[in-house]
């Protein structure tokens, strides 16, 4: 991998994201029902993403997303990162996490 690959994972690792606040939702038998009405999409969460979800109400870093994973569902650190960047990439890219401007808020 090149070194600007680590430059741009250092990058984002330092970012915050947080529930877009145009998503509409709903918690059913402990699964998040999002409601996205830019596209009038349905998402379904599991549990673990029920929780991430959650967890972006306020805004997170994936590092801090990743440890309250670990916390939560007792799994290892590499394991819970890796899981988390996955979501954070897929729900940014629907548009129902949104990253924080401003790093420190």
């Amino acid at each position: 991998m090149t070194p600007m690959f680590y430059l741009v994972e250092s990058i984002i690792s330092m970012l915050k994201f947080k529930q877009n606040d145009d998503i509409a939702y709903r918690v059913i038998d402990g699964e998040a029902v999002l409601l996205n009405p830019v596209n009038n999409e349905i998402h379904q969460l599991n549990e673990t993403g029920t929780f991430m979800w959650e967890q972006h109400a306020e805004p997170q870093t994936q590092e801090t997303l990743a440890a309250a994973v670990c916390n939560e569902f007792e799994v290892d650190y590499e394991r819970a990162i890796k899981d988390v960047e996955m979501f954070t990439r897929d729900l940014l890219n629907k548009g129902l996490i949104e990253c924080m401007e401003d790093a420190e808020e």
